[in-house]
Protein backbone atom coordinates (compact mmCIF):
# COMPACT_ATOMS: atom_id res chain seq x y z
CA UNK A 1 0.00 0.00 0.00
CA UNK A 2 2.76 2.44 0.89
CA UNK A 3 4.49 2.07 -2.48
CA UNK A 4 1.28 2.81 -4.36
CA UNK A 5 0.60 5.85 -2.18
CA UNK A 6 4.14 7.12 -2.80
CA UNK A 7 3.20 7.13 -6.48
CA UNK A 8 0.33 9.50 -5.67
CA UNK A 9 -2.43 6.91 -5.91
CA UNK A 10 -4.98 7.00 -3.11
CA UNK A 11 -6.25 3.61 -2.01
CA UNK A 12 -9.27 3.19 0.22
CA UNK A 13 -10.63 0.13 1.94
CA UNK A 14 -14.35 -0.35 2.43
CA UNK A 15 -15.71 -3.18 4.56
CA UNK A 16 -19.43 -3.76 4.06
CA UNK A 17 -20.89 -5.73 6.94
CA UNK A 18 -24.33 -7.15 7.46
CA UNK A 19 -24.71 -6.18 11.08
CA UNK A 20 -22.29 -6.16 13.95
CA UNK A 21 -18.67 -5.45 13.08
CA UNK A 22 -16.10 -7.19 15.25
CA UNK A 23 -13.16 -5.17 16.53
CA UNK A 24 -10.74 -7.62 14.91
CA UNK A 25 -12.30 -6.92 11.51
CA UNK A 26 -12.04 -3.18 12.07
CA UNK A 27 -8.41 -3.47 13.22
CA UNK A 28 -7.45 -5.59 10.22
CA UNK A 29 -8.85 -3.05 7.79
CA UNK A 30 -7.14 -0.18 9.60
CA UNK A 31 -3.82 -2.05 9.60
CA UNK A 32 -4.02 -2.49 5.83
CA UNK A 33 -5.50 0.85 4.72
CA UNK A 34 -4.82 3.18 7.64
CA UNK A 35 -6.94 6.32 7.80
CA UNK A 36 -8.27 5.63 4.29
CA UNK A 37 -10.51 2.85 5.52
CA UNK A 38 -14.13 2.72 6.45
CA UNK A 39 -16.27 0.03 8.06
CA UNK A 40 -19.95 0.18 7.13
CA UNK A 41 -22.19 -1.86 9.46
CA UNK A 42 -25.13 -1.89 7.00
CA UNK A 43 -25.03 -1.27 3.26
CA UNK A 44 -27.82 1.32 3.49
CA UNK A 45 -25.39 3.46 5.52
CA UNK A 46 -22.73 3.43 2.79
CA UNK A 47 -23.13 7.08 1.77
CA UNK A 48 -23.05 8.24 5.40
CA UNK A 49 -19.70 6.55 5.95
CA UNK A 50 -18.06 7.18 2.57
CA UNK A 51 -18.94 10.87 2.18
CA UNK A 52 -16.50 12.16 4.84
CA UNK A 53 -13.68 9.98 3.49
CA UNK A 54 -14.22 11.04 -0.12
CA UNK A 55 -14.53 14.68 0.93
CA UNK A 56 -11.21 14.46 2.79
CA UNK A 57 -9.49 12.87 -0.23
CA UNK A 58 -10.90 15.47 -2.63
CA UNK A 59 -9.77 18.34 -0.40
CA UNK A 60 -6.32 16.79 -0.19
CA UNK A 61 -6.17 16.50 -3.99
CA UNK A 62 -7.01 20.14 -4.65
CA UNK A 63 -4.56 21.56 -2.09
Amino acid sequence: MQEVRRQGIEVIGVFLASGEVHETQRNTLTNIYGRQSVVVPHVEQLADYLTPLIRRLLLKAIH
